[in-house]
């Protein structure tokens, strides 16, 4: 479904994730609640079961809850660092535009002027 359209957005702003993708996995309670999740997957595991199979267990449950928190709090971080790449966007755009078209203008007008 497409996104509202106005004539002042600014389609160069960033609206995903793309180079910060990583930073989400250096995240100290992200990589805690992804070795707490594994860790029960391979108990699982050695329990002889698939995770399938281990439905229904008090394992599975508590594997699922953890599973469950680490998606939650990838979610947020994912909002919070999208929300920050927007309002640094924001913050800069107009500052990198109107130094663009001034340097451009500068290099034209010492260029006119040599001659």
């Amino acid at each position: 479904m497409a996104r509202l359209a106005s004539l002042t957005a600014d389609a160069s702003a960033p609206t995903e994730l793309s180079e910060q993708k990583a930073e989400l996995a250096t995240y100290p309670k992200v990589i805690k609640l992804g070795q707490r999740n594994r860790a029960l997957t391979e108990r699982i595991r050695r329990a002889g079961k698939t995770i399938k199979d281990a439905q229904g267990t008090s394992l599975f449950q508590t594997k699922k809850k953890a599973e469950a928190r680490l998606n939650s709090v990838k979610q947020r971080l994912r909002v919070k660092i999208t929300a920050q790449a927007r309002k640094r966007h924001f913050r800069t755009a107009n500052t990198l535009a109107f130094n663009a078209r001034f340097s451009a203008t500068a290099v034209t007008s010492i260029s006119t002027q040599d001659i």
